[in-house]
């Protein structure tokens, strides 16, 4: 699915790829530096094609006369009269003697008049007051000189100066006999003065507080004082007598004065070309002298004596008498940042010749952002143009004939040079007055040329300076006067304005950078810059309280650069930073006649101050002109002549904006005045459709351009090709539209939308509005010519790329050789479709504007709200970047909820309806619902803060739930669904409070949420209420799920949110705020009791199991349980459990099965039984004691199956229960026998751990060799095998065999019903044997425990390592690990793994060692009593014994010994069976029979008679006291068999 928002951004890129061409056109300088060139008419002047299409670009408005008064008072001039032009305050000034007259040339009527000035008036300039000082009633003071003094005048007005008032201040100083020849004031008040000494002055003016007023009282001390900025600069007309001057010094005088505004520079320079330029410093307030003495005329000649391209005569005249040539200067006048950043100034001399300068500053050019700190560092020329010649000026004011095509290039003829008397230059336009003797004079304009001069591409990309030129008359029909030039200036209709200032600047400081540094936050460098200090303040009348903290900003290029600002439209326009000239940028008039400023007058105008009144020009634009010929008779032909001049390119794109309304005031005789209520003139329908067919039929179409490179074609018609493309071309007019569309958005396109939490300052309702008109304008037009691209909603694209290959590289031929129809196809769809892309960013761009416009209405009407979640991004990156529409969200969201908080209905539905309506990108249907739901919400809990009825509570409550469920259907993005404050977990934390609502509310809300991102197109799209088109929705919700991994995302957060919304239900929770929802209101009570939660939640479960069948969301909810409610779990019922819980939780999964009658099913033992038997065996990570405990729970599953086949019903329900049962206890049997070897697996483990544990590795380990290393890793291996898996008894039996674990052998033999007697033997015998120790003294004995264990095995590990002689340990370990194995073995009825005859025979082996090496210890009986522990009958120990005998003979080591432990075992025997009263006691029946089939006799008669021999050949003191000992039981045996007879007899007759 295609994601509109990287539509938006390719479309955003194609926007930079137009901004970027205009603003591709050289610097001032660069022009000038470039080589003259016929064939693009590069450094010439042109009359054509001007004069034959409108005869002149300067408009000559109207011609406003003196008022009668005036003009009388001027024909009686005494002494000395002077005037010029105040645009500031749209007034002529004009002084007769000393009175002095403002006119207001916009109202002709009578003028201000003020006579409070007692002497001539030599100079009047208007400067801004200083801040701090004057109230800000004070609009502007008026500077006012005389040969005697200075005055400063504050000037009064109303907002728009219709009226206007004088009022003397305090400041006036004596000018000390020095005539101020010239006056100027700066942008922060300072005021500058030029003497007629050649000296600068400044008029420094303060208000200070009175040191004294803290003891006698009084008001601030008001101070002034003149400075003389030459006093430490010594020139040689002040060290030479005056009676020499004229002999040693030429004859000078200052030819002028101004201050550039922008830069802070003050230059002066005299008519000889002697300059000083002075550093005002970056907040205005400082005084640095860079260039002292520039010998203007100096450098002039030595830049043409070295540059290649400069004019043979201008060199030549350079060089001769410079006076005689006009070579004087008669102004200087500073560039515009709007022009030029490294030409600084423009020297206009009386010949007409204009000499350009720059600032140097420490890297070169000065850079006002780089070399703030100490200023330029000098001046230089970098460029010189010649005037016209006057075969141009002849042609340009001649009634008849036209212009040379050619041009003519700049010539200067001595004889017939021009007589410059007053000039003016601003923004490549200058105006040059030529002085007729006896005549009106004649106003020569030079200006930029923007026609297309050449067919052929020119040498550079560029031609340099080429300008037009017109000539106008002073003379004004029914005015007979001279018509002599006083004064030109630009005139300001917006100044006042701050919304077009603020446009003006915006549109300046655009620069765009390359799209890979282009980021979603704002590129322009921020300033920085030290501001200084504030003046000092004081109060008086005139004068306003000290307020240290105001200072005033830079100034930024938002008007002429001559004209200066008010404070308070200073402050309303510069109150914000717009970045550094480092971002500004140099556009042609061709751009700036686009700005989006319908709701302006912006066409320049200029005011001619002649001696009978004021003249009022417009300079036509190439859209003023294009807009008079299509209201013409012959449209077509001027139509096609504009084409042909301007372009095709360009010409489509002022025909474009001039369908949009752009300029406002094009044409002829359009006046600011009708400009009016923001309707600027419209083309009337007709033209508008006219223009528009032209447009489309005429211009050039999409076209491509085929890229193919056959190899070699086949038999069967294929072409194999290493290469197959096209390269297509968009049409003129789909270009035209994105230039049009940048132009309109280029000052706000990279502009930072939000600064510090709240709108940025440059951001006023009146800006907005007016690129908005324009933009939506635009936007219509696309509509209009394109609406069945558009509504087609781009379902069907033809890509450019189409052509498919085969596996070896080859294409069909009719693939590749595609026909030319198939390839205008393709290049017209690929046009329309970047077309529709741009109407969708401009759909985009003007939603923005209408939300900007509504943020800015809610702040301005007071309403606190955060806009913190969009600072520092972009207009760019809002309207085209997707993750920013969540933060745009966020910020909408808190607008409303303070309009909700706030209580204010009326405002809320206007806002919400304004958004909706216009800003439905942002704001949309389902928003809607969303407010209405916060707001019945917030309704809910007032009321029951209120004690209202439940019945209206409850009421209250379901419908703020349908709401929310009605809002689920249009949350189908990411943004909705994904982070913690989206909108869906914001709605699930409210709708909870909801009561039964509530519950059923947030199971519809999730899973409708849910519904929008299904992987089924026909389900997700089933809900969805299309109110625009589609990609209109999907940019509205934060762009189209593109990928299948989002899609699943936000799936599965839908699925989250539900499972934590129900298993969190009833517990304490707080409201989730932000976005449309808040969080500020207080939570509803939800105190619920444990029992009545888990039936809600219960209900919830249900609910949403019935109403879902993705296995993704019962993963999800059972998961959730898992962790907070897994009891909850027991009781679901559903499909998909049993496999949740077999992977997560298979112990419940157990419980699940177990407890069926509790959730209302039948039990599953034996699936019970099956999950634990597959726990038990299967592999992974579970440990022994787990496994073990698997076995047990799957045996008594098993039991409980048994149990419930055993039952009636189970006999009536199934025939074959008894069969079944059968089975069942077959498999109750093998799963003993499992937990039995289990258990034995287990207790080996350990065995084998503790045998593992004994090892110190930091210290012995390395002292292994390799084999015995082998073998501790694998027992270490060994050990984790038992302790995590269960293994077969072969795999069990083989390890115990490995490392010697004898008595786990026997019992897996046992275990497993193995009768290998042979290895039951051997490992009886070798168990037995590790417990003997192998430290003996006696060699005897030593060689006999030898022998026996030769053919063992030894584990040398776990042998006994005490002293054979000391026995009391290990013979107490050795009987005691003999009795509790034979119990594991059952000896008493096991002989065949309790071999007991050899077992006897081992133990008496050993206990006869020990006798004979400690002859006291150990009873005769010792063995045979260890043996009775394990119930072993008396007969059995009998016929071992006397097999042992039997088999031994009477010369054994230890015969003596075994013949006193069968006495010994005898007399036991018979003495228990005559102590034994039951007679069916099995010991005392076998002992009766033995002694009646005289057995017993025969056994006591083979101990008599080794007794006998025994005593015969005595040996050892212990073989005789055993002989003894065994003697002394045979006589007690005797005297037991007596009694026993007896008793047997008694009891016998008894019977």
């Amino acid at each position: 699915m295609t994601d509109d928002f990287k539509i938006l951004e390719r479309s955003s890129e194609t926007i930079g790829q137009f901004l970027r061409v205009d603003e591709q056109l050289p610097d001032l300088i660069d022009q000038l530096s470039q080589r003259p060139d016929a064939n693009n008419g590069s450094q010439r002047y042109y009359v054509e094609p001007y004069k034959s299409i409108c005869g002149s670009l300067m408009e000559r408005n109207r011609f406003v006369p003196f008022p009668p008064e005036l003009a009388n008072q001027y024909k009686n001039v005494e002494s000395a009269s002077f005037m010029g032009i105040l645009p500031e305050i749209n007034r002529v000034w004009v002084t007769v003697d000393n009175v002095l007259y403002l006119w207001n040339y916009n109202k002709p009527e009578e003028p201000y008049v003020y006579d409070g000035i007692s002497e001539v008036i030599v100079s009047v300039s208007l400067t801004a007051p200083k801040p701090g000082i004057f109230l800000e009633s004070v609009r502007y003071l008026l500077v006012v000189a005389t040969p005697v003094d200075i005055s400063v005048l504050a000037v009064c007005a109303d907002e728009g100066f219709e009226t206007i008032r004088l009022s003397p201040t305090s400041y006036t100083l004596p000018s000390d006999n020095t005539t101020m020849v010239k006056i100027v004031g700066s942008q922060c008040g300072r005021i500058f003065m030029a003497g007629s000494d050649f000296n600068i002055y400044e008029l420094e003016y303060s208000l200070s507080e009175n040191p004294w007023s803290s003891v006698f009282g009084g008001e601030a001390v008001r101070k002034c004082r003149k400075v003389n900025h030459f006093t430490a600069n010594w020139k040689l007309e002040h060290i030479v007598p005056p009676l020499l001057r004229p002999f040693l010094i030429k004859e000078d005088s200052f030819a002028d004065l101004v201050v550039d505004n922008t830069r802070n520079i003050m230059y002066g320079i005299s008519i000889r070309g002697c300059l000083n330029a002075f550093y005002l410093g970056v907040s205005g307030t400082k005084s640095t002298l860079f260039a002292n003495a520039f010998d203007l005329f100096g450098e002039t000649r030595a830049y043409l004596n070295n540059s290649p391209y400069a004019p043979e005569d201008l060199k030549r005249y350079f060089s001769e008498d410079l006076v005689a040539n006009g070579f004087t200067v008669l102004n200087i006048f500073p560039t515009s940042q709007l022009e030029s950043k490294r030409v600084h100034a423009v020297v206009v001399l009386v010949n007409g010749t204009r000499i350009y300068l720059s600032l140097q500053g420490t890297r070169g050019f000065f850079e006002p952002d780089l070399d703030y700190q100490h200023g330029p560092t000098g001046v230089s020329v970098v460029g010189i143009r010649a005037p016209p010649p006057s075969e141009a000026v002849t042609q340009a004011k001649a009634v008849q004939g036209n212009g040379s095509e050619q041009g003519y290039l700049p010539t200067f003829d001595s004889a017939r040079k021009l007589n410059v008397t007053t000039a003016f230059y601003a923004r490549g336009t200058c105006f040059l007055s030529l002085e007729k003797a006896q005549q009106p004079d004649e106003l020569l304009t030079l200006f930029e040329d923007h026609i297309i001069r050449s067919s052929t591409a020119p040498v550079a990309p560029y031609p340099s300076l080429r300008e037009g030129l017109s000539v106008e008359s002073c003379a004004f029909a029914g005015h007979g006067f001279n018509g002599k030039v006083f004064d030109i200036k630009e005139l300001t209709p917006n100044a006042s304005d701050p919304d077009f200032s603020r446009l003006l600047s915006l549109f300046h400081h655009s620069l765009t950078p390359q799209d890979s540094l282009i980021s979603e936050r704002s590129h322009h460098r921020r300033g920085g810059l030290d501001m200084g200090e504030a003046a000092p303040a004081g109060a008086s009348t005139w004068f306003s309280k000290p307020d240290p903290t105001k200072v005033l900003p830079p100034f930024s290029s938002i008007a002429p650069t001559d004209a200066i600002l008010s404070p308070s439209l200073l402050s309303a326009v510069s109150g914000f930073e717009l970045g550094n000239s480092m971002n500004g940028t140099v556009l042609s008039e061709l751009s700036w006649q686009h700005m989006a400023a319908s709701l302006f007058y912006t066409k320049r105008q200029f005011a001619v101050l002649v001696n009978d009144g004021i003249m009022i020009f417009s300079k036509l634009r190439p859209a003023d002109l294009l807009r008079d010929s299509l209201l013409r008779v012959d449209q077509g032909q001027l139509f096609n002549r504009l084409f042909e001049a301007y372009g095709e390119k360009e010409a489509a794109k002022m025909c474009l904006g001039l369908l949009v309304g752009l300029p406002g005031d094009a044409g002829s005789n359009v006046f600011p005045e009708s400009i009016v209520n923001g309707r600027p003139l419209s083309l009337d329908r007709n033209i508008v459709e006219n223009v528009l067919n032209l447009l489309v039929s005429q211009l050039t179409k999409p076209s491509y351009r085929s890229m193919i490179a056959p190899i070699g074609i086949e038999t069967d018609s294929r072409v194999v090709a290493a290469r197959a493309a096209s390269d297509f071309t968009k049409s003129t007019f789909h270009d035209a539209l994105y230039s049009v569309a940048g132009r309109l958005l280029r000052p706000i396109w990279l502009r930072v939308v939000v600064e510090g939490g709240a709108l940025a300052p440059y951001w006023t309702v009146g800006l907005v509005e007016s690129v908005r008109r324009s933009v939506e304008r635009l936007q219509m037009l696309v509509l209009q010519k394109y609406r069945a691209v558009i509504e087609a909603d781009g379902k069907t694209r033809t890509r450019p790329d189409s052509i498919f290959f085969h596996e070896d590289g080859t294409v069909r031929s009719q693939t590749v050789l595609q026909s030319e129809k198939q390839l205008a196809l393709q290049a017209k769809a690929l046009d329309d479709e970047s077309i529709r892309n741009l109407y969708m960013l401009l759909s985009r761009s003007s939603q923005l504007l209408s939300l900007i416009h509504i943020f800015l209405t809610a702040g301005r009407g007071g309403l606190p709200f955060n806009l913190s979640a969009l600072n520092g991004f972009t207009f760019r990156s809002v309207a085209v970047v997707a993750k920013v529409q969540e933060q745009t969200k966020k910020c909408i969201g808190d607008l409303i909820n303070k309009l909700i908080a706030s209580r204010d209905l009326h405002l809320w539905e206007k806002v919400t309806r304004a958004l909706s309506e216009s800003c439905y990108h942002f704001f949309s249907l389902g928003d809607i619902y969303t407010v209405e739901a916060t707001k019945l919400f917030e309704d809910v809990r007032v009321q029951s803060a209120e004690g209202q009825s439940s019945e209206k509570v409850n009421v209250l409550m379901q419908q703020c739930a349908e709401k929310f469920k009605m809002a689920a259907v249009y949350w189908n993005s990411p943004e909705y669904i994904v982070g913690d404050g989206a909108e869906l977990k914001r709605a699930c934390s409210w709708l909870v409070h909801l009561q039964e609502w509530g519950r059923r509310a947030i199971v519809g809300v999730c899973l409708t949420a849910a519904q929008n991102f299904a992987s089924d197109p026909l389900r997700r799209g089933q809900q969805q209420v299309v109110e625009q088109r589609r990609w209109d929705l999907n940019i509205y919700h934060g762009g189209s799920v593109a990928t299948e991994d989002v899609r699943r995302r936000c799936l599965l957060e839908c699925y989250r949110c539900l499972a934590a919304a129900i298993t969190s239900y009833g517990s304490s929770q707080a409201l989730v705020g932000g976005g449309i929802l808040d969080s500020s209101s207080t939570s509803l009570s939800l105190s619920l009791s444990p029992e009545k939660s888990g039936e809600h939640v219960q209900e919830m479960i249900e609910n949403a199991v019935s109403h879902c069948q993705d296995g993704d969301f019962h993963r999800e909810l059972y998961g959730s349980l898992l962790e907070r409610r897994s009891e909850a779990l027991l009781r679901v019922n559903s499909p998909f459990i049993e496999e949740f819980l077999r992977d997560r939780d298979p112990n419940l999964l157990y419980k699940y099965y177990m407890v069926g009658p509790q959730a209302n099913r039948p039990p599953k033992f034996d699936k019970a039984a099956e999950l634990m038997v597959t726990l038990a065996e299967e592999t992974g990570e579970r440990s022994i004691e787990e496994r073990i405990d698997c076995l047990h729970r799957a045996l008594e599953s098993t039991k409980q199956v048994s149990t419930h086949l055993l039952s009636p019903l189970a006999a009536k329900t199934n025939a074959r229960s008894a069969d079944l049962f059968r089975a069942n206890e077959a498999r109750s049997r093998e799963l003993a026998d499992k937990i039995e070897v289990a258990d034995y697996q287990k207790e080996i483990r350990d065995k084998l751990k503790r045998k593992f544990d004994t090892y110190d590795f930091h210290s012995t380990r390395n002292q292994y060799d390799e084999a015995q290393g082998e073998r501790l890793q694998l027992l270490e291996q060994r050990i984790f095998e038992l302790s995590n898996s269960l293994v077969d008894i072969s795999t069990l039996f083989a390890c115990c065999s490995d490392f010697f674990v004898w008595d786990f052998n026997l019992l897996l033999l046992y275990a497993a019903r193995t009768n290998d007697a042979a290895r039951i033997n051997m490992f009886w015998r070798s168990f037995l044997y590790r417990l003997v120790p192998l430290d003996v003294d006696d060699d005897r004995i030593r060689r006999v425990l030898n022998d026996k264990r030769a053919t063992l095995d030894v584990d040398q590990e776990s042998q006994c390592c005490d002293a054979f002689g000391d026995y009391e340990n290990w013979m107490q370990k050795l009987r005691h690990e003999v009795v509790e194995l034979g119990k594991r073995l059952e000896a008493d009825r096991n002989q065949t793994h309790f071999p007991l005859v050899v077992i006897v025979e081992e133990l008496e082996d050993i206990v006869a060692a020990l006798r004979l090496v400690r002859h006291d210890c150990f009873p005769l009986d010792y063995v045979s009593t260890m043996l009775r522990e394990l119930k072993i009958a008396y007969g059995l120990l009998v016929e071992a014994y006397f097999q042992i005998w039997s088999t031994r003979g009477h010369d054994n080591f230890n015969a003596d010994s075994l013949a006193g432990s069968i006495s010994a075992l005898l007399l036991n025997w018979i003495s228990d069976a005559a102590r034994q009263p039951d007679q069916q006691n099995d010991d005392k029946r076998f002992c009766i029979q033995a002694v009646r089939s005289q057995q017993m006799s025969t056994w006591l008669t083979h101990l008599r008679a080794h007794v006998g021999v025994a005593a015969r050949h005595m040996g050892s003191d212990s073989r005789r006291e055993i002989s003894e000992r065994t003697g002394r039981n045979l006589d007690k045996i005797n005297e037991e068999l007596r009694r026993l007879d007896m008793i047997s007899s008694t009891e016998y007759s008894r019977r």
